[in-house]
């Protein structure tokens, strides 16, 4: 027996907008012989192919267009009415920039994600080298008094007066590129709060619209009713 969907395709291409903002059942091959477009059937040089905003299973020929659907984050193959649907859809520039900005805030999060790993190497790094400044030299420690010249003395005190110099050095230049490295991080930051309430308000705009298609298709279900209740009145009044 027929998928209950494909035997109401004005409704099924009219729910479209919303379906393509989310995932869609697709409707089994086995289900559908012919195509409901064009009655075209089946067959092995006729194959079927899924509309990805309503999920009916179409021919190639009906369905030859491709529109962006951010539930996939790209164009995809839709059948010919929803492509009219949707071509004329006043929120798909806002879907399609909300697909964009999720794809930039999930790439901005990755980016923070790491530059906070490499900040936390730098803090261990650093303090390594903290503490290799801090430990005095024990050169020649264990030697008599008598033993150790006054010449090598000075050396000695000469390589470790340079080994610090170095090491302050390094830890300055350390600490500037961990401050630059916190200061991109807050911006990111910055960047990903703003994005995230972006999100949220295209979020709410796009349930707006979808309360305002809800209605649509209610009127549109109602139509033939009342349409034929009109009938009624009208022969009423003319016999």
């Amino acid at each position: 027996t027929p998928h209950p969907i494909h035997l109401l395709p004005h409704i099924r291409c009219a729910e479209a907008m919303s379906f393509a903002a989310g995932s869609v059942e697709w409707v089994p091959d086995e289900q559908v012989n012919e195509c409901p477009l064009c009655d075209r059937r089946f067959s092995t040089t006729t194959r079927r192919h899924h509309c990805r905003a309503c999920g009916r299973v179409i021919c190639g020929n009906c369905s030859g267009n491709q529109v962006f659907l951010p539930s996939h984050g790209k164009e995809q193959r839709v059948c010919d009415p929803c492509y009219d649907v949707l071509r004329h859809d006043k929120a798909a520039p806002l879907n399609e920039s909300l697909g964009k900005n999720r794809q930039l805030e999930a790439s901005l999060k990755a980016d923070l994600k790491d530059k906070l790993r490499q900040a936390e190497w730098f803090r261990g790094f650093l303090l390594k080298v903290s503490s290799a400044a801090s430990v005095p030299a024990e050169a020649a420690e264990t030697g008599s008094a008598e033993v150790q010249a006054a010449d090598s003395s000075a050396v000695g005190d000469a390589a470790l007066a340079s080994q610090v110099a170095a090491s302050k050095r390094c830890w300055k230049d350390k600490v500037r590129e961990l401050a630059e490295r916190t200061a991109e991080t807050d911006k990111l930051r910055c960047e990903c709060e703003a994005l995230d309430r972006d999100c949220e308000e295209k979020a709410k705009a796009g349930a707006e619209l979808l309360k305002v298609l809800r209605g649509m298709d209610s009127d549109l279900k109602a139509r033939p009713k009342v349409e034929s209740e009109r009938d009624q009145l009208s022969r009423r009044n003319q016999s």
